[in-house]
Order: C-alpha cells, then sequence, then structure tokens
C-alpha cells in the first residue's frame, strides 16, 4: 500500500482475558475482517484484494476495572458510649463486578459509627487488600479494590433501670398526688462517664 492508504481490522483477540501489561493480541484470520481505506479512515479503496488470510500479532494491555462498595442494611446496635461498629459480610455490596464474578468482605480493621451518640448515623468502613476473598472464577488482581465504604446506620437509646424511689406518706385530701422520696434511687444501665 502507498503512503495514503490504510488497512485496519474491526477486532482483534488477547491472549488472556486477565488485567496485565505486554498481553499478545492476535488480529482476526478472516479477509472480510479487514478493510482497506484512505489515510482518513473513511472512503474505502477498491482494487486491492489481500492475497491470503493475515494474522498478525500486536501487543496490548488489559486494565483492572474500579469497584466501589456501600454499607447496605442499616447495621444498628444499642447505645455503648462508643462509635464501634461490627458488620457482617452481607452488609457489603461491591459494584462494578464482571458479571458472574463475586466478592465478600471480611470485617474490616477500622469500621465504625460517625458519632457515638444515639439515632441515625453513617458507619464507614476502611479497607486493605486483604479485607477481601474473591469467589471461585474472581481474580482480585483484575479489580482495582476499593479502600472505603459508607452507609446508613442507627443506635438505638440504652434501657436504664430506676430504683429506690420511696413514696412520702400523707393525710388524706382527696387527690391522688403522691411525693416521691429520691434521696436512694439508683439508676442502672449508665454508660461509665456519662453521669
Amino acid at each position: 500500500l502507498n503512503g495514503d492508504k490504510i488497512a485496519s481490522a474491526t477486532g482483534g483477540t488477547y491472549a488472556s482475558v486477565n488485567a496485565a501489561n505486554g498481553i499478545s493480541v492476535t488480529s482476526p484470520g478472516a479477509i472480510g475482517n479487514f478493510v482497506i481505506t484512505d489515510s482518513s479512515g473513511a472512503i474505502p479503496v477498491f482494487g486491492y484484494t489481500l492475497g491470503t488470510a493475515p494474522v498478525t500479532a500486536a501487543v496490548g494491555q488489559i486494565t483492572p476495572a474500579q469497584l466501589t462498595a456501600s454499607i447496605i442494611g442499616t447495621p444498628t446496635k444499642t447505645y455503648d458510649g462508643t462509635t464501634t461498629a461490627t458488620l457482617g459480610s452481607g452488609n457489603y455490596l461491591i459494584s462494578g463486578l464482571v458479571g458472574g464474578q463475586t466478592i465478600t468482605v471480611n470485617q474490616p480493621n477500622t469500621v465504625g459509627y460517625a458519632s457515638a451518640e444515639a439515632g441515625a448515623e453513617t458507619v464507614t468502613a476502611g479497607f486493605k487488600d486483604t479485607n477481601f476473598i474473591a469467589g471461585i472464577g474472581t481474580l482480585l488482581s483484575n479489580y482495582i479494590l476499593p479502600t472505603t465504604a459508607t452507609g446508613n446506620g442507627l443506635i438505638n437509646r440504652a434501657n436504664v433501670v430506676l430504683s429506690g424511689i420511696l413514696a412520702n406518706n400523707k393525710v388524706y385530701d382527696g387527690s391522688a398526688l403522691a411525693g416521691l422520696d429520691t434521696s436512694n434511687q439508683n439508676l442502672f444501665g449508665i454508660i461509665s462517664g456519662d453521669i
């Protein structure tokens, strides 16, 4: 071909489906997969034919796919004065996987509520690569693993027990009102440091 003619193929095949550098790429062997065009690639040039079915090799790269993670299922605990959260593998959703592939998450080293106070709280987890377990047929090296995940959580109020309250005796006055003696009261279930 002279300088203003180019041959282009409509596809090729990587030697491996996994992410890596320097993977051999083989062009299709069928002549019908090649088109000879002018240098703009727009106008087919007739009068030429490829004499044999070409099989050419090149080198390509498959880069890992980016994954994201989120926390689901509204992890819930009772107020204990800490931000510590305990999540199971079912509390993590990994997005971006190729169909049929799976990854599960171990309990991360850092996971907690945004605040120790009772109420709706954001839960955040920080990951290391060792927190991920590949399912059958899944290679972790084919993915850029997420480093964090967030989601909605809930801390319920802790129950306390009040004891030692006595009623004061009184003279009949036609009402049900009672005075209370709280001098010996005790609260049980309060987290240390809260009172």
